[in-house]
């Protein structure tokens, strides 16, 4: 027992030195869920496309773009320079019915990104989507952005007549969470205003649509005090819990990892 009071006094001495949260982050005020649109694919599908597009609004350049292929396509050989000369196109159609989320192309590669939040899977979708891009790119993989890492299905990857299907090394699954959030997250601390405000607030509706804007918990603790890790919640009262299996860290002027 004197091992956890004492943990329990080291961790509160830790966030009594933590800096206060910067005024901006304290707001609950975020144009995504004012607008309703935080749920909505078109929305956040278009905001991500403006990210990566190195002629985007947010005047960072080649910056998300060059951050999203080391770090969440983890494609590292890629030159600034061509990074410059690639075009990102939102809503790109194939045919009269097909229009692909988020395209990423030069003369180099051509990579299709299909967004999924709450949209149901359409018939041959993917395979559809990755017979059109390999003209274009023979390496090219479909990049399958969801909720919770979901692969397609074979209704997705399968032709309409069933008789071909997409072989599962052709999709790279990326979250909303663990990929898209914390690649952004990392990059905060080079944005300017007000770019970092905006993104700050795209980052906390994909918290949101992954369903994990209540707290974060540890979900293996082996009881032993050196092993107790401590992570941010949403603003409360400024609480160290252990509990079973279950540690949480809560913190109402204070929103950060120890």
């Amino acid at each position: 027992m004197d091992d956890y009071r004492n943990l329990l006094l080291n961790a509160s001495t830790k966030i009594k030195s933590l800096e206060p949260m910067p005024e901006h982050s304290k707001s609950n005020y975020n144009i995504f869920h004012i607008l309703e649109v935080a749920e909505k694919e078109v929305a956040m599908c278009r905001f991500l496309a403006d990210l990566l597009n190195p002629e985007g609004q947010h005047g960072c350049g080649i910056l998300f773009l060059k951050s999203f292929f080391n770090d969440v396509l983890r494609e590292n050989r890629v030159s600034d320079t061509l990074l410059a000369h690639t075009d990102v196109i939102k809503e790109f159609a194939i045919d009269h019915e097909r229009r692909i989320d988020i395209v990423i192309c030069n003369t180099h590669f051509f990579i299709p990104i299909e967004v999924k939040i709450y949209a149901k899977e359409q018939k041959g979708q993917c395979y559809d989507y990755f017979e059109y891009t390999k003209k274009f790119d023979e390496h090219t993989r479909i990049v399958y952005l969801t909720r919770f890492g979901n692969e397609p299905t074979e209704y997705s990857r399968k032709s309409k007549n069933g008789t071909d299907i997409l072989p599962r090394d052709k999709i790279k699954c990326i979250l909303w969470d663990r990929d898209i959030s914390k690649w952004l997250t990392a990059l905060l601390v080079q944005l300017p205003e007000p770019t970092k405000s905006l993104v700050m607030q795209y980052i906390d509706a994909i918290h949101f649509i992954a369903n994990r804007k209540d707290d974060f918990f540890l979900p293996q603790f082996t009881g032993k005090p050196q092993d107790f890790v401590m992570f941010y919640s949403d603003p409360g009262n400024t609480v160290v819990m252990i509990h079973g299996p279950k540690a949480i860290y809560r913190s109402k002027t204070h929103r950060r990892q120890i």
